[in-house]
């Protein structure tokens, strides 16, 4: 799980458009991209067009208009099957650290600006309860290690491979038993405030490398 403060509060925030709100994250070694609920989405003013979400075109706006800014999907696959989601980009995700404390503003604190993020539901189950969660959103490797951006109807691997963008970690260390995510920065001009990390590799680029590694 993505950790939370001895106060209860959430290790991230996210913001758009002047709207702000804090969730928790699962961390997910596995994940590919970042992912936001619907309902956090929402709290910062997006959802899907109504009719659209779950389809093979769907389409995100702004909740009483205007423009959201560019925008991108990706096909997400997991043990149901493979769904379409539209992501779009978060003004800023804040990423408070225990050295960073209560202060938002403090600079040890880890801002992504700009940051890719899809918008979609992930519902677990839990086997003790017996009762289903619907997560606030999760925190992938892209935001971790080097990645590429996803243009629309880029499919040649050649055009992918020239577009990773270098992570903004020399390394990164998971205690699971205490839930605690050690980072250590690169070497940046602006050490607090790292520039986009790009959406990860498509689906068509993983399987050209399964094949490349079958020959």
């Amino acid at each position: 799980d993505e950790p939370t403060f001895n106060d209860g509060t959430p290790a991230i925030k996210v913001s758009f458009g002047g709207k702000s709100t804090e969730a928790t994250f699962l961390f997910d070694t596995g994940a590919a991209a970042s992912i936001i609920s619907q309902d956090v989405a929402k709290r910062i003013g997006i959802r899907y067009v109504d009719g659209t979400y779950g389809t093979s075109d769907p389409q995100l706006e702004l909740i009483g208009g205007g423009d959201i800014g560019e925008t991108f999907s990706l096909g997400i696959g997991g043990i149901g099957g493979t769904t379409t989601m539209m992501g779009f980009y978060l003004d800023a995700m804040l990423l408070r650290t225990i050295e960073g404390g209560t202060d938002d503003l403090n600079d040890k604190h880890i801002r992504f600006l700009g940051a890719p993020v899809l918008v979609g539901d992930i519902t677990v189950f839990d086997e003790l309860t017996r009762q289903s969660l619907t997560l606030d959103g999760i925190f992938g490797m892209n935001f971790l290690t080097a990645s590429a951006d996803i243009n629309a109807g880029v499919t040649d691997p050649a055009v992918l491979f020239n577009s990773f963008a270098v992570g903004a970690f020399d390394w990164t260390v998971f205690d699971e038993p205490n839930g605690t995510l050690g980072l250590s920065m690169a070497t940046v001009p602006e050490p607090t405030m790292i520039a986009p990390v790009l959406l990860v590799l498509s689906a068509a680029l993983s399987r050209y490398n399964r094949r490349q590694r079958c020959r």
